[in-house]
């Protein structure tokens, strides 16, 4: 992984519905659970179009967010996080994008939110991790 991109990737033999399940249970372990998973294969064919097996997965800890959300309620549009889980090449890759710390005191100054989203992130690699373990 490129330590300079804003994305974390994985890769992982399971097809893309066990990866799922198996992130539930490690995002339950961890605080988080899944509110929503965006089946864009299935939006895209209702639509006439094709699209092989992508899915975006939103997790929550409320725990997390009520405690961003008392410190500034801007910081919603940064919710739920969310994990795009897709076939390709063979495998299924799992990616979320990690916020920039800079970024974020810029947005946020004085509040410590840098601090947060790096545990965020690592709660998020974490799962990933996890889930696609052998």
């Amino acid at each position: 992984m490129d330590s300079q991109s804003p994305f974390l990737t994985f890769e992982s033999d399971l097809d893309v519905d066990e990866l799922i399940s198996r992130m539930s249970v490690a995002a339950e372990k961890r605080g988080f659970h899944i509110t929503h998973t965006h089946d864009m294969k299935a939006t895209f064919e209702k639509h006439g179009m094709e699209q092989t097996p992508y899915k975006i997965v939103e997790l929550c800890n409320p725990h997390m967010a009520h405690k961003a959300l008392q410190a500034d309620k801007k910081m919603g549009a940064m919710m739920p996080k969310q994990i795009c889980v897709y076939e390709n090449a063979g495998k299924t890759t799992a990616l979320f994008m990690k916020p920039n710390p800079d970024n974020l005191d810029r947005l946020f100054p004085g509040m410590g939110v840098s601090s947060i989203s790096k545990e965020v992130v690592g709660a998020m690699r974490g799962i990933i991790e996890e889930a696609s373990a052998a």
